[in-house]
C-alpha cells in the first residue's frame, strides 16, 4: 500500500491530549502511549497501528468514508479485556485496552507453544512444557527473527496469522460503530456518546439494552464485510487458490472464535446475557462463522457439504483452545452442544435482521 493511501501517522496521536482528559477513558484506565512500555507492548501495539491504517485507508476509498474522519487511536492502560468506540462534538476515538491485547497473545502462546491447537499442523514437538502464566508468555521474545527458542517457522507463523486476524477484526469492529452511525443512533435515541464492549446493563430499560445488543451483531457483520472486501483488493479473490481459500476462511473464523471465547472465559449462564446489554459470545462467533462459510462458498464455489466441512474445522480446531481454558463442555467444546441455547440465537438472529432494516434505513435518509 502507498503511503499516500494512509492517514498521516500523526493522525493517530493527534488528538491524544484531549482523550488523555476525557472522563470516559481515564475511568477505564487512562490513555498511556506504548512507546513507553516495554517491548512487547511497543511491538504488540505497533501492529495494532498498522492494522488501523489499512483499515482507515481502506474505507477512505468508499462512500462512508467520511464517518471516520477526525478519529484518532489510541490505548488505554487497563487489564480489562475491552475496547471502546467514542463520539465528542468535534472529534471521535477508538480506544483499545492493552488487556485485550495481552490476553490474545498469551492464549495463543499457550495453545500454539504447548501443543494445545493445530497440533496436526505441525511436524516437531510443542517448544513448551508444563505451565504458562502471562508473564512468561510476554517476555519471550517469539516476535524477534531468530530468537524464538525451540519455536518452529510453522508455529511462529500460526502464531502470528491467528494473533494478526483477531487484532483486525477488533480494529475494523471499532470502526464499524462509527461507519455504521452506532453512536449517533445512540446519542438520538438513549443519550449515549460511547460503546464499550465489556459494559453489560441490567437495570436498563429493555429496548435499550436490545438496540445495544442489536449494535454489537451489526459492527461485527459490519466488520467481516470490511475485511472481505479489503482482502480482496489486497488478492483479488479471483487469483486465490482452492488451498489458499480453504486455509483463509479456516484462519479468519479460528481467530474469530478464539477472541469471543476469551471474551466469555467467565463462562456465564446464557440465561445471564439476554437480560443485558451484549449478546451471548458464543452466539456472535456461531453468526459470524456462518456467514463467513457462505461468503466464502459463494466466492469460491463451495459445495453446501465443503462448506459444511469447512466451518466444522475451525469449531473443532477451537474445541481445543476450549479445553485449554477449561471450560464446561456443552458450549464451546464436548460432545453435545445444550449449553448453546439455538433457540435463543434464532430469536436473536430474527431481531437483529429488523433492526438492521431500521439502521439501513435511517443511514440511507441520513445520506440523501
Amino acid at each position: 500500500m502507498d503511503d499516500q493511501d494512509s492517514p498521516e501517522p500523526a493522525s493517530i496521536e493527534k488528538d491524544w491530549g484531549f482523550w488523555g482528559n476525557d472522563e470516559v477513558v481515564i475511568r477505564s484506565g487512562g490513555l498511556v502511549d506504548p512507546g513507553h512500555l516495554d517491548e512487547f507492548h511497543r511491538m504488540s501495539c505497533g501492529w495494532v497501528r498498522h492494522f488501523y491504517l489499512n483499515a482507515a485507508a481502506a474505507i477512505a476509498r468508499e462512500d462512508f468514508g467520511d464517518q471516520i474522519d477526525n478519529l484518532s487511536l489510541f490505548f488505554i492502560d487497563s487489564d480489562e479485556r475491552n475496547a471502546l468506540a467514542l463520539e465528542r462534538p468535534d472529534t471521535k476515538g477508538v480506544g483499545i485496552h492493552l488487556g485485550l491485547i495481552r490476553s490474545i497473545w498469551s492464549l495463543l502462546y499457550r495453545g500454539i507453544g504447548g501443543g494445545h491447537l493445530i497440533e496436526v499442523w505441525f511436524d516437531d514437538l510443542a517448544p513448551i512444557q508444563g505451565p504458562v502464566d502471562e508473564t512468561m508468555a510476554l517476555s519471550d521474545p517469539i516476535w524477534r527473527e531468530n530468537e524464538a527458542e525451540g519455536w518452529s517457522a510453522d508455529r511462529l507463523q500460526a502464531h502470528h496469522d491467528l494473533f494478526m486476524r483477531a487484532i483486525d477484526f477488533i480494529v475494523y469492529h471499532e470502526l464499524a460503530h462509527h461507519v455504521r452511525g452506532h453512536i449517533s443512533y445512540l446519542k438520538s435515541e438513549f443519550g449515549m456518546s460511547e460503546i464499550d464492549e465489556a459494559l453489560n446493563f441490567s437495570s436498563e430499560p429493555e429496548n435499550k439494552r436490545d438496540a445495544l445488543r442489536n449494535l454489537e451483531y451489526d459492527a461485527d457483520h459490519s466488520a467481516l464485510d470490511m475485511m472481505m472486501m479489503s482482502l480482496d483488493r489486497d488478492i483479488e479473490f479471483s487469483t486465490w487458490t482452492e488451498t489458499q481459500a480453504s486455509r483463509e476462511f479456516f484462519l479468519l473464523s479460528l481467530a474469530i472464535i478464539i477472541l469471543f471465547q476469551i471474551l466469555d472465559e467467565a463462562h456465564s449462564p446464557m440465561s445471564s446475557h439476554y437480560t443485558l446489554s451484549h449478546p451471548a459470545p458464543v452466539h456472535r462467533a456461531m453468526r459470524l462463522t456462518s456467514a463467513l462459510s457462505f461468503t466464502f462458498a459463494r466466492q469460491f464455489g463451495w459445495s453446501d457439504e465443503t462448506r459444511e466441512e469447512e466451518h466444522d474445522l475451525a469449531w473443532v480446531a477451537a474445541s481445543d483452545v476450549a479445553a485449554l481454558l477449561k471450560m464446561p463442555e456443552g458450549r464451546w467444546h464436548g460432545a453435545g452442544s445444550e449449553d448453546m441455547d439455538h433457540d435463543q440465537f434464532v430469536k436473536e438472529e430474527a431481531a437483529f435482521i429488523e433492526f438492521a432494516k431500521v439502521l439501513n434505513a435511517l443511514n440511507e435518509a441520513e445520506d440523501s
